[in-house]
């Protein structure tokens, strides 16, 4: 019972066995041939639920799977799908378990610093018994490439990043679209001072979204608390707070 779970693979129908693989070791499926388009998504999927418990668990939390069901409406279950089949065709890999097993971490460890002293400790008691110890940093890249990533859409990005970095910052620095599309795949790192701008140009330009996007402790903390530091008079830090309510 301590060895984790057999995964065997079977149609639809239960008719066909196309293989099977350990919870631990994905890569023992090699069937891959005998399955049509919408299985193998599904089963990429699975594989991706799996190894995002190891990696943000333990190897033995594959053998304690318990169905939390996550409700979300049917269109949008419908596009992961779809873009789920794209991106299949094109051998392009997308996981959505990593990224919501993780924004469901940092939101708890976020949620637990606001705590008075005694169920903040209770709280973190918790979570080291599974692990999840509080002295693990909180990562917020993933934010930074869904911000980065809602940027790609505006048009002359560059130049209203560049506009911004001067009239926020005093930082006479271009950034290139190319760069841009780096940050927002996670493939290169980025300062406080450049989310904070992307911010800025995303609540002029897309509001909705960034409120949807990020909450208020996380506008505070990338768009507002960056600001607070530079010479950027206070009438102006305040009446972006506004913006907040």
């Amino acid at each position: 019972m301590s060895k984790p779970p057999k995964i065997y693979v079977a149609s639809a129908d239960r008719k066909t066995t196309y293989g099977s693989f350990t919870a631990d070791n994905c890569d023992q499926f090699d069937n891959w041939e005998s399955l049509n388009p919408e299985e193998t998504v599904e089963l990429k999927q699975y594989m991706d639920n799996m190894k995002a418990i190891e990696r943000n668990f333990s190897k033995k939390a594959l053998n304690e799977q318990q169905d939390f069901r996550v409700r979300l409406p049917q269109n949008f279950i419908e596009a992961i799908h779809e873009i789920s089949l794209i991106c299949n065709e094109t051998s392009q890999h997308i996981d959505v378990y990593e990224n919501m097993i993780n924004a469901v971490i940092q939101h708890l460890k976020v949620t637990i610093t606001k705590l008075p002293d005694n169920e903040k400790q209770r709280c973190l008691n918790i979570l080291n018994a599974i692990g999840l110890s509080d002295n693990k940093k909180i990562d917020v890249s993933l934010k930074i490439q869904s911000i980065f990533s809602e940027l790609l859409s505006i048009h002359n990005k560059s130049e209203k990043l560049h506009q911004k970095a001067i009239e926020l910052y005093a930082k006479d620095k271009s950034i290139a679209p190319r760069t841009i599309e780096e940050i927002a795949k996670g493939e290169q790192e980025t300062s406080r001072w450049l989310v904070s701008c992307a911010i800025d140009i995303l609540v002029e330009e897309k509001p909705d979204i960034i409120k949807k996007l990020l909450s208020n402790d996380d506008m505070l903390h990338f768009w507002i608390n960056p600001l607070e530091s530079t010479n950027i008079s206070k009438e102006l830090i305040k009446l972006r707070k506004q913006r907040l309510d």
